[in-house]
């Protein structure tokens, strides 16, 4: 997929010409699309998009959840991805050098934050289906100002 499809998918409304964004394409060539961008003003639910969508970005979400409810994110979100090889979510959150619990003082509490460590993210989209995953750790200053881990990671359809 080229950056002016991503574009086109991420952003099917957007005013702006998205050949400009793709070095390859001049503008006096003419692209085929393989299909029309979906009318997002049809949309009523997300289950509207239910296999439409062919990349999703999700950053500073999954990590907000219990183990439990992440795994039923992936699974709600791997719904939405059409079964076309190729077809991505990628995002980044809060990670571990290895699975577990971080606790965080927020909001004059204490919140548990469960981590996946980049080995243990591929079993929730395993359950999910058949997906690609990779993924990295890297240092990041939290929100306290204390170091910590930021994993980031993508998820694609893998139908070989």
């Amino acid at each position: 997929m080229s950056f002016s499809d991503l574009l086109r998918h991420l952003s099917p409304r957007s005013s702006l010409r998205v050949t400009f964004f793709d070095p390859a394409f001049s503008s006096s060539e003419s692209r085929p699309t393989s299909r029309s961008p979906l009318d997002l003003s049809s949309v009523a639910s997300l289950n509207d998009l239910h296999g439409t969508v062919t990349a999703i970005h999700a950053s500073s979400t999954f990590h907000l959840f219990s183990a439990e409810q992440q795994a039923a994110l992936v699974r709600a979100v791997a719904a939405l991805l059409s079964p076309v090889p190729g077809s991505i979510i990628f995002g980044a959150h809060v990670g571990l050098p290895k699975k577990g619990i971080v606790q965080e003082e927020m909001f004059g509490g204490t919140v548990d934050i469960h981590c996946y460590d980049p080995e243990s993210w591929n079993k929730p989209w395993g359950d999910a289906g058949s997906f690609k995953t990779e993924a990295i750790l890297k240092e990041a200053i939290g929100p306290n100002g204390k170091m910590g881990w930021r994993m980031v990671w993508s998820a694609m359809v893998n139908l070989t």
